[in-house]
């Protein structure tokens, strides 16, 4: 069975927005566990938006999408430490396990999101 080229376009967004969903999920459930506590949150929209910033799909080429996806993971991992701390979390190894985790989900999912087919 072969895709075309809509059906595997669509088949990338899918699992890059499954992808991109998961730190907003960790976030949706510790907020429902603690009922108070929203910094997941906050350090999954900082996040993501530091994924979107830097895998912009008009700054790059098929053939830089490694790179794509490391720049798009560093920026989201800077950009989700950097909001944690903001939010008073002490800097240690479980904060850099979470924002490198969030890092990596919403760097992969925004660059699946925007990924152009190879022609």
């Amino acid at each position: 069975m072969s895709f075309d080229q809509p059906q595997r376009r669509l088949s990338f967004r899918i699992v890059g927005l499954l992808l991109a969903a998961v730190p907003f999920a960790f976030g949706v459930i510790r907020f429902a566990e603690t009922r108070s506590d929203m910094r997941y949150l906050w350090t999954a929209i900082a996040s993501t938006l530091g994924a979107v910033v830097i895998a912009s799909p008009r700054s790059w080429t098929q053939r830089s999408l490694a790179l794509q996806v490391l720049a798009a993971f560093i920026a989201a991992s800077l950009c989700g430490v950097l909001c944690a701390l903001l939010l008073g979390v002490t800097f240690g190894p479980a904060l850099l396990v979470v924002c490198c985790a969030f890092g990596l989900f919403s760097a992969i999912g925004i660059v699946l999101i925007w990924r152009r087919s190879p022609r």
